[in-house]
């Protein structure tokens, strides 16, 4: 029998792959009950997996049962191993010590799951205090200086000279996921280019929705002095978010250095339905905890408002702050 958790102890794991595995359904336009009836489960169960109130897929990955999800979902051998890397990986980092109630994904289509959650927050703040901005921040210059720097990346092409003709219907990263294509080194390299897009595209949606609540930039000032790409891909760059500010909700939130405290690199927090994730973000995983972080909090409150934040990105747009 699966136990149902109340809302408030959803475990991360759980809540995270029950929205991919939502996602890939309604990718396909197939309804519960057809997926629930390949599974031989009621359409409650599934709900409730998908709805991240169930560990029945982690515990199917665990014993051998994940191809039979996979089926399911319209993938195959490669998607259930997916999965049985992401909760593998999982559980080694708990048995090293580190929090059970934390999820720490890294299989390969790990950044397509947390595009899913960030699309799907109700309230997201994401912070800046390395190199360059968040992903869907990025100018197209800034994001390919980034690219060629990243190691075991390739060259610039066509998504479809790497991916080939996908099969299906849906998003294009979960077409590559069905077709067990992250296997292959340079389908795993433009399929995650092609994250990166869908990432940004379903980030202007939210900022340029007007009713749409705040999404906050918490940017450390280095970042505006720091000229990632050389000084006029830099200025551009600033430029680029000046007239995001201006044109969209996002709200920028620049830690001065007077302030004595540094932002950290790729945080997020996300708030969906009163619950909050925060996330921690690197070129190899995420990791999800179930509880708000607050050091972030504390930045927040010691932030500059957004008229002197905004300011101070004009400057940089014109070339005119001073290297760190």
């Amino acid at each position: 029998m699966t136990t149902h958790l109340p809302t408030a102890q959803r475990h991360p794991a759980d809540r995270i792959l029950g929205a991919h595995l939502r996602h890939l359904r309604e990718c396909q336009q197939e309804q519960p009950a057809t997926v629930a009836d390949r599974l031989g489960i009621s359409p409650e169960s599934l709900a409730a997996v998908e709805a991240g109130r169930s560990p029945m897929l982690r515990r199917a990955v665990r014993t051998g049962e994940g191809l039979s999800w996979a089926r399911a979902y319209g993938a195959g051998r490669g998607a259930a191993q997916e999965w049985f890397e992401s909760v593998d990986g999982h559980e080694r980092h708990v048995a090293a010590g580190f929090a059970p109630e934390a999820y720490f994904d890294d299989g390969p289509a790990w950044p397509h799951r947390y595009q899913i959650a960030e699309r799907e927050a109700s309230r997201v703040l994401l912070t800046a205090g390395g190199q360059v901005l968040p992903v869907p921040l990025q100018t197209e210059e800034i994001e390919e200086a980034v690219w060629r720097a990243t190691p075991g990346s390739r060259p610039r092409r066509r998504p479809g000279s790497a991916l080939g003709a996908l099969p299906g219907t849906g998003c294009v990263p979960c077409q590559v996921h069905r077709a067990d294509l992250l296997t292959d080194s340079a389908a795993l390299a433009a399929w995650r280019r092609e994250v990166h897009r869908t990432r940004r595209e379903a980030f202007a949606q939210r900022i340029e929705n007007p009713g749409a609540p705040p999404t906050i930039v918490l940017l450390d000032e280095a970042v505006l002095r720091r000229h990632t790409g050389g000084r006029r891909a830099h200025a551009r760059q600033m430029g680029h978010l000046v007239h995001l500010v201006e044109t969209t909700a996002l709200e920028v939130r620049v830690v001065a250095f007077d302030s004595g405290r540094t932002v950290p690199t790729e945080r997020a927090l996300l708030e969906t339905g009163g619950e909050v994730l925060t996330v921690c973000l690197s070129s190899w995983d995420a990791v999800y905890e179930n509880a708000p972080d607050p050091r972030l909090h504390d930045l927040l409150q010691i932030s500059l408002d957004p008229g002197p934040s905004v300011d101070l990105l004009r400057q940089a747009a014109r070339d005119a702050l001073a290297r760190p």
